[in-house]
């Protein structure tokens, strides 16, 4: 890449910030700039670390768990009351996992309790 993804994320949100009334020029601008620059394939990472900003600035999380199965909306609701109601929870199926979870909090893994984690480690 370029630029790291952070700073993609940071320089678009702070220009639709500063200028909402043009957000498709900006978003136009911006798809250019990236396809110019060859990150077009990173676009998941900069909007990821774009959410990530947003939630931040909100005072929230940005929570993303990786599952074998589908959260349960209990599940789910358990995560937010951890964080004292002030988060966003994305969950992501990810079969190969096996079991358990990944949970990943503003970008930094803090729980890694896959199966497939623990057979890895086992094997080294």
């Amino acid at each position: 890449m370029k630029y790291p993804a952070h700073a993609y994320g940071k320089a678009l949100l702070d220009l639709l910030e500063e200028y909402p009334e043009r957000e498709s020029e900006i978003i136009k601008g911006f798809w250019k700039t990236i396809s110019a620059s060859g990150d077009v394939a990173h676009a998941e990472k900069i909007f990821s670390s774009m959410k990530t900003m947003i939630a931040r600035r909100e005072g929230k999380a940005e929570i993303k768990v990786y599952s074998a199965r589908p959260l349960s909306e209990s599940n789910k609701k358990s995560i937010e009351d951890a964080f004292g109601g002030k988060a966003r929870i994305e969950s992501v199926v990810l079969p190969e996992i096996i079991a358990g979870i990944k949970m990943i909090v503003n970008g930094t893994v803090v729980v890694d309790a896959t199966l497939k984690t623990k057979l890895r480690s086992l094997v080294r």
